[in-house]
Protein backbone atom coordinates (compact mmCIF):
# COMPACT_ATOMS: atom_id res chain seq x y z
CA UNK A 1 0.00 0.00 0.00
CA UNK A 2 1.36 3.25 -1.06
CA UNK A 3 2.36 5.74 2.02
CA UNK A 4 0.82 8.80 2.13
CA UNK A 5 1.19 10.67 5.81
CA UNK A 6 -0.94 12.71 7.70
CA UNK A 7 0.26 16.32 8.46
CA UNK A 8 -2.43 17.37 10.61
CA UNK A 9 -4.52 15.36 12.79
CA UNK A 10 -7.76 16.36 14.88
CA UNK A 11 -8.33 14.43 17.47
CA UNK A 12 -11.81 13.28 18.94
CA UNK A 13 -12.34 14.24 22.61
CA UNK A 14 -13.82 11.91 25.11
CA UNK A 15 -17.18 13.70 25.87
CA UNK A 16 -18.01 13.96 22.15
CA UNK A 17 -17.83 10.05 21.26
CA UNK A 18 -19.84 9.66 24.32
CA UNK A 19 -22.43 11.64 22.70
CA UNK A 20 -22.04 10.34 19.58
CA UNK A 21 -22.71 6.83 20.78
CA UNK A 22 -25.77 8.23 22.82
CA UNK A 23 -27.01 9.14 19.10
CA UNK A 24 -25.88 5.88 17.37
CA UNK A 25 -25.39 2.99 20.24
CA UNK A 26 -21.93 1.35 20.88
CA UNK A 27 -22.09 -0.81 18.33
CA UNK A 28 -22.41 2.25 15.35
CA UNK A 29 -19.88 4.10 16.78
CA UNK A 30 -16.09 2.40 16.25
CA UNK A 31 -12.79 3.87 17.90
CA UNK A 32 -10.98 0.39 17.89
CA UNK A 33 -7.55 0.37 15.75
CA UNK A 34 -8.99 -2.90 13.51
CA UNK A 35 -12.10 -0.96 12.67
CA UNK A 36 -9.94 2.39 12.00
CA UNK A 37 -8.07 0.94 10.05
CA UNK A 38 -10.50 -1.09 7.33
CA UNK A 39 -12.18 2.70 6.54
CA UNK A 40 -8.98 4.49 6.08
CA UNK A 41 -8.24 3.76 2.56
CA UNK A 42 -10.13 3.74 -1.00
CA UNK A 43 -8.85 2.11 -4.39
CA UNK A 44 -5.47 5.04 -4.65
CA UNK A 45 -4.13 2.73 -2.17
CA UNK A 46 -3.38 5.71 0.63
CA UNK A 47 -3.93 5.33 3.99
CA UNK A 48 -5.25 7.95 6.10
CA UNK A 49 -6.72 6.72 9.62
CA UNK A 50 -10.30 8.39 11.05
CA UNK A 51 -10.10 8.58 14.93
CA UNK A 52 -13.59 7.32 14.98
CA UNK A 53 -16.36 5.95 12.45
CA UNK A 54 -19.79 6.05 12.92
CA UNK A 55 -22.68 4.25 10.67
CA UNK A 56 -25.76 6.05 10.81
CA UNK A 57 -29.00 4.83 9.32
CA UNK A 58 -31.23 7.99 9.01
CA UNK A 59 -30.64 11.75 8.24
CA UNK A 60 -31.45 13.01 11.32
CA UNK A 61 -28.62 10.83 12.49
CA UNK A 62 -26.52 12.52 10.48
CA UNK A 63 -27.53 15.80 11.20
CA UNK A 64 -26.67 14.94 14.97
CA UNK A 65 -23.15 13.80 13.30
CA UNK A 66 -22.40 16.90 11.96
CA UNK A 67 -23.87 19.27 14.38
CA UNK A 68 -21.82 17.89 17.50
CA UNK A 69 -18.45 17.44 15.22
CA UNK A 70 -19.34 20.96 14.07
CA UNK A 71 -19.71 22.69 17.49
CA UNK A 72 -16.28 20.75 18.49
CA UNK A 73 -14.08 21.58 15.73
CA UNK A 74 -13.74 18.02 14.02
CA UNK A 75 -13.30 17.20 10.79
CA UNK A 76 -16.17 15.09 9.12
CA UNK A 77 -15.37 12.71 6.04
CA UNK A 78 -18.30 10.86 4.18
CA UNK A 79 -17.63 7.74 2.79
CA UNK A 80 -19.67 5.61 0.56
CA UNK A 81 -17.75 2.04 -0.84
CA UNK A 82 -14.42 4.06 -0.85
CA UNK A 83 -14.36 2.71 -4.58
CA UNK A 84 -12.75 5.94 -5.77
CA UNK A 85 -9.60 7.26 -7.37
CA UNK A 86 -9.45 11.06 -6.18
CA UNK A 87 -9.03 10.74 -2.10
CA UNK A 88 -12.45 11.96 -1.49
CA UNK A 89 -13.68 9.02 0.91
CA UNK A 90 -10.15 9.28 3.23
CA UNK A 91 -9.64 11.55 6.71
CA UNK A 92 -6.86 13.49 5.70
CA UNK A 93 -7.32 15.68 8.88
CA UNK A 94 -8.49 12.08 11.41
CA UNK A 95 -11.55 13.48 12.78
CA UNK A 96 -15.05 11.38 12.05
CA UNK A 97 -15.45 9.20 9.22
CA UNK A 98 -19.39 9.02 8.38
CA UNK A 99 -20.01 5.67 6.56
CA UNK A 100 -23.43 5.50 4.52
CA UNK A 101 -23.48 1.49 4.14
CA UNK A 102 -26.26 1.09 6.16
CA UNK A 103 -28.51 3.65 4.33
CA UNK A 104 -28.50 1.70 1.40
CA UNK A 105 -32.96 1.69 0.63
CA UNK A 106 -34.11 2.49 -3.05
CA UNK A 107 -37.30 5.05 -1.28
CA UNK A 108 -39.23 4.88 -4.50
CA UNK A 109 -39.42 4.18 -8.01
CA UNK A 110 -42.00 6.02 -9.90
CA UNK A 111 -42.39 4.83 -12.69
CA UNK A 112 -44.75 7.06 -14.07
CA UNK A 113 -42.50 10.47 -13.84
CA UNK A 114 -39.38 8.13 -14.20
CA UNK A 115 -37.62 8.90 -11.54
CA UNK A 116 -35.77 7.16 -8.20
CA UNK A 117 -35.64 8.19 -4.94
CA UNK A 118 -32.55 7.02 -3.03
CA UNK A 119 -30.21 6.98 0.00
CA UNK A 120 -26.79 7.67 -0.71
CA UNK A 121 -25.88 3.79 -0.02
CA UNK A 122 -27.34 2.40 -2.51
CA UNK A 123 -25.29 0.35 -4.63
CA UNK A 124 -25.33 1.63 -8.16
CA UNK A 125 -25.85 -2.05 -9.80
CA UNK A 126 -28.66 -2.63 -7.44
CA UNK A 127 -30.60 0.83 -8.13
CA UNK A 128 -29.92 -0.47 -12.22
CA UNK A 129 -31.24 -3.83 -11.96
CA UNK A 130 -34.57 -3.06 -10.08
CA UNK A 131 -35.27 0.08 -12.30
CA UNK A 132 -34.64 -2.48 -15.65
CA UNK A 133 -37.77 -4.48 -14.55
CA UNK A 134 -40.01 -1.70 -15.06
CA UNK A 135 -38.43 -0.94 -18.42
CA UNK A 136 -36.53 2.26 -17.34
CA UNK A 137 -32.73 3.08 -17.66
CA UNK A 138 -30.30 4.71 -15.52
CA UNK A 139 -27.05 5.11 -17.50
CA UNK A 140 -23.86 5.77 -15.27
CA UNK A 141 -22.38 2.91 -15.22
CA UNK A 142 -17.93 3.73 -13.79
CA UNK A 143 -16.02 0.90 -13.59
CA UNK A 144 -17.00 0.17 -10.23
CA UNK A 145 -20.69 0.18 -10.44
CA UNK A 146 -21.60 -3.44 -9.00
CA UNK A 147 -20.16 -1.86 -5.68
CA UNK A 148 -19.85 1.42 -5.87
CA UNK A 149 -22.65 3.92 -4.07
CA UNK A 150 -25.06 6.32 -5.36
CA UNK A 151 -23.61 9.04 -2.75
CA UNK A 152 -20.32 8.40 -4.19
CA UNK A 153 -21.19 8.55 -7.72
CA UNK A 154 -22.62 12.41 -7.15
CA UNK A 155 -19.83 13.26 -4.77
CA UNK A 156 -17.75 12.29 -7.31
CA UNK A 157 -19.59 12.95 -10.40
CA UNK A 158 -18.77 9.39 -11.76
CA UNK A 159 -19.01 8.34 -15.38
CA UNK A 160 -18.23 5.47 -17.55
CA UNK A 161 -18.05 3.58 -20.64
CA UNK A 162 -22.14 5.28 -21.56
CA UNK A 163 -21.03 8.73 -20.90
CA UNK A 164 -20.23 8.97 -24.46
CA UNK A 165 -23.88 9.13 -25.24
CA UNK A 166 -25.67 9.80 -22.13
CA UNK A 167 -23.68 11.72 -20.18
CA UNK A 168 -22.33 11.71 -16.42
CA UNK A 169 -23.81 11.16 -12.81
CA UNK A 170 -24.31 15.14 -13.09
CA UNK A 171 -27.39 14.78 -15.40
CA UNK A 172 -28.92 12.72 -14.24
CA UNK A 173 -29.83 14.24 -10.43
CA UNK A 174 -32.82 16.21 -10.15
CA UNK A 175 -32.72 16.76 -6.00
CA UNK A 176 -30.77 16.65 -3.43
CA UNK A 177 -30.66 16.58 0.61
CA UNK A 178 -27.49 17.71 1.96
CA UNK A 179 -26.25 17.68 5.76
CA UNK A 180 -24.62 20.94 5.89
CA UNK A 181 -21.56 22.12 8.42
CA UNK A 182 -24.04 23.07 11.09
CA UNK A 183 -26.34 19.95 11.11
CA UNK A 184 -29.20 21.72 8.94
CA UNK A 185 -30.49 19.66 5.80
CA UNK A 186 -31.02 22.04 2.35
CA UNK A 187 -33.05 20.39 -0.28
CA UNK A 188 -32.33 21.29 -3.67
CA UNK A 189 -33.70 20.72 -6.96
CA UNK A 190 -36.71 19.75 -7.94
CA UNK A 191 -38.48 16.64 -9.44
CA UNK A 192 -39.06 17.92 -12.94
CA UNK A 193 -37.25 18.14 -16.05
CA UNK A 194 -37.69 22.05 -15.79
CA UNK A 195 -36.26 23.74 -12.97
CA UNK A 196 -34.53 27.52 -14.62
CA UNK A 197 -35.34 29.47 -11.33
CA UNK A 198 -32.73 30.58 -9.11
CA UNK A 199 -29.16 29.65 -8.27
CA UNK A 200 -28.81 25.98 -9.59
CA UNK A 201 -27.21 24.74 -6.05
CA UNK A 202 -27.40 21.02 -6.98
CA UNK A 203 -25.11 20.92 -9.47
CA UNK A 204 -22.32 22.61 -7.36
CA UNK A 205 -22.94 20.29 -4.81
CA UNK A 206 -22.56 17.44 -6.92
CA UNK A 207 -18.49 16.84 -7.43
CA UNK A 208 -17.95 18.03 -4.24
CA UNK A 209 -16.39 15.23 -2.67
CA UNK A 210 -17.84 15.81 0.69
CA UNK A 211 -16.46 18.93 1.38
CA UNK A 212 -20.04 21.17 1.11
CA UNK A 213 -21.99 18.35 2.74
CA UNK A 214 -23.11 14.88 3.29
CA UNK A 215 -26.17 13.49 0.82
CA UNK A 216 -28.77 12.01 2.85
CA UNK A 217 -31.66 11.92 0.18
CA UNK A 218 -30.95 11.78 -3.95
CA UNK A 219 -33.72 11.77 -7.14
CA UNK A 220 -32.55 10.35 -9.88
CA UNK A 221 -33.84 10.95 -13.21
CA UNK A 222 -34.29 7.52 -15.77
CA UNK A 223 -35.38 7.21 -19.24
CA UNK A 224 -36.86 4.25 -21.53
CA UNK A 225 -34.51 1.55 -21.18
CA UNK A 226 -33.13 0.58 -24.45
CA UNK A 227 -34.66 -2.14 -26.32
CA UNK A 228 -31.45 -3.28 -28.20
CA UNK A 229 -27.73 -2.84 -28.15
CA UNK A 230 -24.72 -4.54 -29.94
CA UNK A 231 -21.24 -4.39 -29.50
CA UNK A 232 -18.02 -4.70 -31.88
CA UNK A 233 -14.79 -5.56 -31.28
CA UNK A 234 -12.39 -4.16 -33.63
CA UNK A 235 -8.23 -4.94 -33.84
CA UNK A 236 -6.12 -2.70 -34.90
CA UNK A 237 -2.05 -3.01 -36.11
CA UNK A 238 -1.93 1.22 -35.37
CA UNK A 239 -3.13 3.10 -32.86
CA UNK A 240 -4.03 6.66 -35.01
CA UNK A 241 -5.93 4.53 -36.97
CA UNK A 242 -8.41 4.23 -33.76
CA UNK A 243 -8.56 7.74 -33.44
CA UNK A 244 -9.68 8.19 -37.15
CA UNK A 245 -12.53 5.49 -36.92
CA UNK A 246 -13.86 7.42 -34.08
CA UNK A 247 -13.82 10.00 -35.94
CA UNK A 248 -15.34 8.66 -38.96
CA UNK A 249 -18.20 6.64 -36.97
CA UNK A 250 -19.07 10.16 -35.28
CA UNK A 251 -19.03 11.96 -38.65
CA UNK A 252 -21.48 8.84 -39.71
CA UNK A 253 -23.96 9.99 -37.71
CA UNK A 254 -24.11 7.91 -35.73
CA UNK A 255 -23.64 8.13 -31.44
CA UNK A 256 -22.35 5.12 -29.58
CA UNK A 257 -23.93 4.41 -26.60
CA UNK A 258 -20.00 3.26 -25.11
CA UNK A 259 -16.70 3.95 -26.84
CA UNK A 260 -13.42 2.48 -25.36
CA UNK A 261 -10.20 1.29 -26.19
CA UNK A 262 -7.30 -0.73 -24.99
CA UNK A 263 -3.43 -0.62 -25.90
CA UNK A 264 -1.05 -4.22 -26.27
CA UNK A 265 -0.07 -3.17 -22.28
CA UNK A 266 -3.74 -3.04 -20.77
CA UNK A 267 -4.61 -6.32 -22.99
CA UNK A 268 -2.16 -8.14 -21.25
CA UNK A 269 -2.56 -7.04 -18.14
CA UNK A 270 -6.40 -7.61 -18.17
CA UNK A 271 -5.82 -11.00 -19.29
CA UNK A 272 -3.58 -11.69 -16.73
CA UNK A 273 -5.92 -10.71 -14.47
CA UNK A 274 -8.69 -12.15 -15.23
CA UNK A 275 -8.34 -14.56 -18.48
CA UNK A 276 -11.44 -12.64 -20.66
CA UNK A 277 -10.19 -14.10 -24.17
CA UNK A 278 -8.66 -10.74 -25.74
CA UNK A 279 -6.52 -11.06 -28.52
CA UNK A 280 -2.88 -10.41 -26.31
CA UNK A 281 -1.15 -9.85 -29.66
CA UNK A 282 -3.40 -7.27 -30.43
CA UNK A 283 -1.70 -3.33 -30.92
CA UNK A 284 -4.64 -2.13 -30.36
CA UNK A 285 -8.84 -2.95 -29.38
CA UNK A 286 -11.49 -0.76 -29.67
CA UNK A 287 -14.80 -1.57 -28.07
CA UNK A 288 -17.60 0.02 -29.60
CA UNK A 289 -21.51 0.09 -28.60
CA UNK A 290 -24.64 1.03 -29.96
CA UNK A 291 -28.40 0.72 -28.56
CA UNK A 292 -31.75 1.74 -29.66
CA UNK A 293 -34.54 0.50 -31.44
CA UNK A 294 -33.46 -2.97 -33.03
CA UNK A 295 -33.76 -2.04 -36.24
CA UNK A 296 -31.70 1.32 -36.08
CA UNK A 297 -29.22 -1.06 -34.15
CA UNK A 298 -29.01 -3.42 -37.06
CA UNK A 299 -28.05 -0.97 -39.41
CA UNK A 300 -25.52 1.07 -37.16
CA UNK A 301 -23.61 -1.74 -36.07
CA UNK A 302 -22.90 -2.74 -39.71
CA UNK A 303 -21.87 0.80 -40.50
CA UNK A 304 -19.95 0.97 -37.29
CA UNK A 305 -17.90 -2.18 -38.72
CA UNK A 306 -17.71 -1.09 -42.18
CA UNK A 307 -16.22 1.87 -40.53
CA UNK A 308 -13.92 -0.12 -38.93
CA UNK A 309 -12.88 -2.50 -41.45
CA UNK A 310 -12.29 0.78 -43.85
CA UNK A 311 -9.58 1.85 -41.23
CA UNK A 312 -7.76 -1.43 -41.37
CA UNK A 313 -9.50 -3.54 -38.43
CA UNK A 314 -9.91 -6.73 -38.10
CA UNK A 315 -13.69 -6.60 -36.83
CA UNK A 316 -15.95 -9.29 -34.92
CA UNK A 317 -19.49 -8.81 -33.84
CA UNK A 318 -20.66 -9.94 -30.27
CA UNK A 319 -23.24 -12.81 -31.16
CA UNK A 320 -25.28 -12.73 -28.17
CA UNK A 321 -25.80 -9.77 -24.86
CA UNK A 322 -23.38 -11.99 -22.75
CA UNK A 323 -20.61 -12.20 -25.06
CA UNK A 324 -20.76 -8.44 -25.19
CA UNK A 325 -21.17 -8.49 -21.14
CA UNK A 326 -17.93 -10.14 -20.86
CA UNK A 327 -15.77 -7.67 -23.34
CA UNK A 328 -17.06 -4.64 -21.26
CA UNK A 329 -16.77 -6.38 -17.92
CA UNK A 330 -12.92 -6.83 -19.56
CA UNK A 331 -12.69 -2.87 -19.86
CA UNK A 332 -13.75 -2.41 -16.74
CA UNK A 333 -11.55 -4.90 -15.20
CA UNK A 334 -8.67 -2.62 -16.70
CA UNK A 335 -7.67 -0.37 -13.59
CA UNK A 336 -7.24 -3.57 -10.84
CA UNK A 337 -5.39 -5.14 -13.43
CA UNK A 338 -2.95 -2.25 -13.94
CA UNK A 339 -2.81 -1.59 -10.24
CA UNK A 340 -1.60 -5.50 -9.87
CA UNK A 341 1.59 -4.53 -12.15
CA UNK A 342 2.85 -2.04 -9.30
CA UNK A 343 2.73 -0.95 -6.17
CA UNK A 344 1.78 2.72 -7.26
CA UNK A 345 -1.00 3.76 -9.85
CA UNK A 346 -1.91 7.13 -10.61
CA UNK A 347 -4.83 7.78 -12.64
CA UNK A 348 -5.56 10.49 -15.14
CA UNK A 349 -8.42 11.45 -17.11
CA UNK A 350 -7.44 13.37 -19.93
CA UNK A 351 -10.13 15.95 -21.67
CA UNK A 352 -10.35 17.30 -25.22
CA UNK A 353 -12.47 17.68 -28.62
CA UNK A 354 -12.90 14.61 -30.04
CA UNK A 355 -11.39 16.37 -33.24
CA UNK A 356 -8.47 15.55 -31.87
CA UNK A 357 -8.25 11.94 -31.26
CA UNK A 358 -6.08 11.47 -33.99
CA UNK A 359 -3.79 13.58 -33.35
CA UNK A 360 -3.40 13.14 -29.52
CA UNK A 361 -3.14 8.61 -29.39
CA UNK A 362 -0.13 8.28 -31.05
Amino acid sequence: MFQAQQKEVIPVPDNVKRALKEILGEHRVLDDEMDRLLYSYDATRIKMLPNVVVIPETEEEVQKIVKICYENGIPVTPRGAGSGYTGGALPVKGGVLVSFEKMDKILKIDEENSVARVQPGVITFNLQKEVEKRGLFYPPDPASYKFCTLGGNVAENAGGPRCVKYGVTREYVMELNTVIHTGEVIHTGRPTLKDVAGYDITRLLIGSEGTLGLFTEITLKLIPKPKSAKTVKAIFSDIAAVGKTVKDIFKAGISPSALEFMDKLAINAVEDFGHFGLPRDAEVLLLIEVDGHPKAVDEEIIEVARICELNGAKVEIAKTPQDAAKLWEARRALSPAVAKLGRTKINEDIVFPRSYLPEALP
